[in-house]
């Protein structure tokens, strides 16, 4: 009789570890089910809404730090004389085609 127990006692470890392994098995395939059709479908407008709203307010931003560069360039005093003699220059050259007949 104590053959018997010494016996039984590993394969109920055996058979332990087994339905151990049967059981993780399962919780894999359960977790490799796909998702419902509508769960997917919120998941995927949800990261299409969030990545447009993210594209939205970087391109703001963009906007807003170009513009205000621009705004500083354009209002700067090297700018204004610059231009001011590309204007003089184009006038001057007008007056004198127009003086010289051409």
């Amino acid at each position: 009789m104590p053959e018997e127990k010494k016996s039984s006692t590993p394969l109920k470890f055996e058979l332990f570890e087994i339905q151990k392994a049967v059981e993780e098995i399962r919780d894999h395939t359960e977790s490799m089910k796909p998702k419902p059709a509508l769960t997917r479908f919120f998941g995927i407008f949800l990261h299409g809404m969030v990545q447009g709203l993210g594209f939205v307010i970087g391109t703001t931003i963009l906007a807003g730090i170009g513009f205000l560069l621009l705004k500083n360039f354009l209002t700067s005093t090297g700018f204004e004389d610059w231009l001011g003699n590309q204007a003089r220059s184009i006038v001057d050259h007008a007056i004198e085609q127009a003086v010289s007949g051409r």
